[in-house]
């Protein structure tokens, strides 16, 4: 019997066409309820659970509406998906380049884990 769930690429692909489209909604429901986001590399988790994530992320969309993410490399290794990205639009107008680690567990994002360029 085939699976329906989507592949890790998919999962993090998915989650970056919501959040390149502002829908709140559609961002977290790429999310597993108690997903964890960290920064690298020292480690500290910043955010825990889908419900705060939707609370920040519509936040940030309602205050960048500009918002952008450019996806410049994608590797998918087993679980995990790697992704080289430019954020634009922020408020400020700062551009963001930073390496995001995805660990996908049954076709949601479980853990995510940032690196800033400096």
């Amino acid at each position: 019997m085939a699976s329906h769930e989507p592949s890790p690429a998919q999962a993090a692909q998915r989650q970056l066409e919501a959040y390149n489209a502002r829908d709140v909604e559609a961002f977290a429901a790429a999310y597993a309820p108690d997903v964890e986001i960290f920064e690298l590399p020292q480690g500290t988790c910043t955010l825990s659970g889908r419900e705060e994530l939707r609370t920040r992320y519509a936040a940030l969309f309602r205050e960048s509406p500009a918002l952008r993410c450019r996806l410049l490399t994608r590797v998918e290794h087993g679980p995990f998906v790697v992704d080289h990205e430019e954020v634009l639009g922020l408020r400020g107008g700062a551009l963001v380049r930073a390496v995001a680690i995805y660990e996908v567990v049954g076709g949601l994002i479980r853990r995510v884990w940032f690196l800033r360029a400096p």
